[in-house]
């Protein structure tokens, strides 16, 4: 199963995403700025730009959206 969480840098997609890669979940983080944690790229995401939302989206099973105001 492919994960992809909004907001993941936050404080409840952060731990989330932190859960679900401990129990080997194929977690794909986002995130408005590109960042890196212990060596994961987390993907931009440009909430204005629909090519890049149906980039993300591809091939993804679930969707937690934990993504806060901008």
């Amino acid at each position: 199963m492919k994960v992809l969480i909004t907001g993941a840098s936050g404080l409840v997609g952060g731990r989330l995403f932190v859960y679900l890669k401990k129990k080997r979940v194929n977690v794909y983080p986002v995130s408005r700025k590109k960042l890196y944690y212990k060596k994961i790229e987390f993907k931009k995401i440009a909430w204005e730009s629909h090519n890049n939302l149906k980039k993300l989206c591809k091939n993804i099973d679930v969707i937690i959206h934990c993504a806060g105001l901008n």
